[in-house]
Formats: C-alpha cells, sequence, structure tokens
C-alpha cells in the first residue's frame, strides 16, 4: 500500500506522519494497516458496482415502462 494513499482516508489523513513512522518500523502496525486499507478499497469497489447496477436496473426498469405504455398502446388501436 503507498502510504501516500493514506490522505485518501480523511479521518486518519491528520496521522499521517505517525502511521508512516508505524509503518515502516513496526510490522504488527504495517500489517494492521495493510489490512485496513485493503478493507477501505474493496469498500469502495463494492460500493462502485451497486452504483453501476443500480444504473442497470433503472435502465431496464425504464425500459420495461416503455415497453408497457407500447403495449397498453397496441392494445388500445386493436379496441382490445
Amino acid at each position: 500500500m503507498p502510504l501516500s494513499k493514506v490522505l485518501d482516508i480523511i479521518p486518519l489523513a491528520e496521522h499521517l506522519d505517525s502511521i508512516k513512522t508505524l509503518y515502516l518500523t513496526d510490522g504488527d502496525f504495517k500489517a494492521l494497516w495493510d489490512d485496513y486499507y485493503t478493507s477501505r478499497i474493496n469498500l469502495k469497489v463494492s460500493r462502485e458496482r451497486v452504483l453501476e447496477q443500480m444504473r442497470i436496473e433503472t435502465e431496464y426498469q425504464q425500459l420495461a415502462d416503455d415497453l408497457e405504455a407500447e403495449i397498453l398502446e397496441y392494445l388500445d388501436k386493436k379496441g382490445l
């Protein structure tokens, strides 16, 4: 994990100097930080996937609504 990426994690940005020092000198902290950072990345990816799925769902809902309106219009034209 690049330490510069700590700035992406706003709640911890104020501790940048301490994090850098511990990351480079303390193996336990390094492992803890790497796990934390990985979880943050996975959370970001997961949120992006959810947003993409919501976008796709919205598109399919719009398509279904449009087709439903078209079917009703067709039935009306046929007098059914």
